[in-house]
């Protein structure tokens, strides 16, 4: 059966490829109406990729109006002809309740079907589904199994999820290792948290430019926090040499020395102002607190949360 999908899949690209090419090209071209035409065209002929594509259109507003029934509805037409990544983009849908009532069984079902023939993302979402307890039983080893899987096929989602349990578990060189092969794949977080480890020296030497590269970048890819992060960060860092500001607190040369603990209690020192050592600073309190809740200290989470809700 599958053997005769397949080829039934082939035949069609071979037929109506030629839609589908004139469509990417109209797109490129920015020519939208002309390309919706040829997806359509391409859709009705049963060419999976157009339908797929159709349905990221309405799901995402692009071209077309958003819709999520209608991206439902072409997402079905290529995932019952077995096309992995529209079986994901559904299951995807059946799990947040878009265009559908919210149904994680039905999720769980195409999210499995995908993950079987090796389609990262939906190998990626299964660990969640196993993480979360989804229709399944929550089982941390399985989340980890399949979150391994979709690692090891380059989905930089899954490398850093992998990569922030190594980094909360002082294994360093795991962790940059996977940060830095999500990094080159765009992922904003590992690039944000590769800045974090050339700051305060975790796993690395300490390099100042290095962590501002990494968080131009991960700004310019659309991480907020990173952009609030480049001036703030050269207000507590000294641009020459990769030197603190007050290099004679202890504190500060203890935190920039990997201790964990210490840069929590620079973070306390800087969010009570009770000492008169360093001038009170919300921002800087929250970034130590930020950091050192990346690094698993657990109170650093708690004073994070409770500075973050005032």
């Amino acid at each position: 059966m599958k053997k005769i999908l397949f080829i039934s899949a082939l035949l069609i690209r071979l037929l109506v490829g030629g839609d589908f090419e004139d469509g990417w090209k109209a797109f490129k071209e920015e020519k939208y109406k002309k390309a919706l035409d040829f997806y359509q065209k391409a859709s009705n002929q049963g060419d999976v990729s157009a339908q797929t594509l159709l349905g990221k259109f309405y799901e995402k507003g692009i071209i077309v109006k958003q819709n999520y029934k209608e991206a439902v509805k072409f997402y079905t037409k290529a995932a019952v002809q077995e096309f992995r990544p529209a079986e994901c983009n559904l299951g995807r849908m059946y799990e947040e309740g878009k265009g559908v009532k919210q149904d994680y069984k039905e999720a769980l079902k195409w999210y499995q079907k995908a993950s079987k023939h090796g389609y990262p993302e939906a190998q990626y979402r299964l660990g969640g589904m196993y993480e979360e307890g989804k229709e399944v039983k929550q089982d941390y080893k399985e989340a980890l199994k399949w979150y391994q899987k979709a690692s090891n096929h380059g989905y930089s989602e899954a490398q850093f999820l992998i990569g922030l349990m190594y980094y909360k578990s002082q294994d360093y060189k795991q962790a940059r290792e996977l940060f830095q092969k999500a990094a080159k794949k765009g992922s904003t977080e590992s690039q944000f948290t590769l800045g974090l480890m050339y700051i305060f020296s975790l796993g690395v030497k300490l390099n100042y430019q290095k962590a501002q590269d990494f968080f131009v970048t991960s700004c310019q890819n659309g991480l907020i926090k990173s952009c609030d992060k480049i001036n703030f960060i050269t207000s507590v860092f000294k641009t020459e040499n990769n030197s603190f500001f007050f290099v004679n607190l202890p504190l500060m040369k203890e935190c920039r020395n990997n201790s964990i603990d210490s840069c929590y209690q620079l973070g306390k020192l800087y969010s009570l102002n009770t000492t008169g050592e360093v001038k009170q600073s919300i921002n800087k309190a929250k970034f130590l607190f930020d950091v050192t809740c990346k690094a698993g200290h657990k109170q650093g989470c708690r004073d994070l949360l409770n500075i973050s809700s005032h």
